[in-house]
Order: C-alpha cells, then structure tokens, then sequence
C-alpha cells in the first residue's frame, strides 16, 4: 500500500475557475474557498484520493512516450491546418425542413474561426380539421460566428470560445469508406471542406 505524503489543496474562484500551482505540489492555494484531497506518490505514479471513492492516477511520461506524443500532436495539428472542417444535417417532412452547416478553419497561428447557418422552412396548413395546405410559406435562417484557440497535447484537442480556458472536446479521428478523414466531437461529424 503506498504511503500517504501529504495534501494536494484545490480552490475554486468564482465558483469554477481552477488554478493550480505546479511549483508545490503539497499546497495548492487559491480563491475563497479550498478543498483538501489526500494523495500517494510511489515512483512515477501520483493518486488523488476522492472523498466520493474514486482515484485519479497520474504517470510521469518517459522520454519515448513524450517524443510519440509529440510526434502524434503534429500529426493531428497538420490534419487540422490542412484544410477547414466542415459539418451538415438535414431533417424534414411533408410539412417542414431544416438544414444546419457549419465551418471551422484552424489557424496555425492557434487560433480558430467558427461560423453555422441554420435554416428551417415550414409550410402552412388550414385549420378546418383537414389539415390541407394553405398555400402560405414561412422560413427563418440564422447566422452565427465564434473565434477562438486551440491546441493539441498529448493526441487530444483542447479549444476556447473567445479567451476563455481550453477544454477538451473529445475528438476522434476515423475515415470514410475513401479513406478521407472525418472528425468526430461532440456528436458532430466534420469532413474536410475549402
């Protein structure tokens, strides 16, 4: 059973802005309030111990596994920079449509643009209880457009809105039946787009 050395010290500011001290491990000092969790250091393995019962472990990366790492990071960022992504759906019946796209092109500068357009089209129908067209027309569109950062570490992509903090977006990289990539994130699939 590994020892217990010490204390690792969590604060929260504002209510969910986390800000850790790398340079001591044992105090972590933030904010208005802290929360204390206990934690084991055997080797090149460091664990969190949860109060609800859950573990976090942490590994330190041998130098192989940092140079395949940042081998992976390259790949995906040329696979990000070489084109921009593009996103679209349909769904509609008798009576409606909708169609939503979306283009994201990624900077190597870091940075990113988002930009979508919605539209939808429904056409009327009488009110005398057979429901038969109206011959009347409605439709709506709207635009939308974002900036923001990315960066990949350690094979993942983590992305901001505006200067907000990057998050991670659990993207996946698969292919189509043509080999083209297709990237997968938050259930979206993104195909390469000019």
């Amino acid at each position: 059973m590994p020892l217990v050395l010490g204390e690792l010290m969590f604060g929260f500011r504002y209510g969910s802005k986390f800000k850790e001290n790398i340079d001591d491990l044992n105090r972590y000092h933030l904010g208005a309030v802290s929360i204390t969790y206990p934690y084991t250091l055997k080797g090149d393995v460091l664990e969190i111990r949860y109060p609800e019962g859950f573990i976090l472990q942490y590994r330190r990366l041998s130098g192989d596994a940092r140079t395949a790492y940042a081998e992976q990071d390259r790949q995906l960022s040329r696979l990000l920079v070489g084109s921009a992504w593009c996103s679209f759906s349909y769904s509609g019946g008798s009576l409606y449509s909708r169609t939503s796209s979306s283009r994201i092109p990624f900077f190597p500068n870091g940075t990113y643009r988002y930009s979508s357009r919605s539209e939808g089209n429904f056409a009327g129908r009488t009110g005398d209880g057979y429901n038969r067209p109206d011959g009347s027309f409605y439709s709506s569109q709207n635009d939308a457009a974002s900036d923001g950062r990315w960066e990949v570490r350690y094979g993942r992509l983590y992305i901001s809105e505006g200067s907000g903090p990057l998050e991670e977006v659990g993207l996946k990289v698969t292919s189509n039946s043509n080999g083209y990539p297709i990237l997968m994130s938050e259930g979206k699939e993104y195909n390469q787009c000019k």
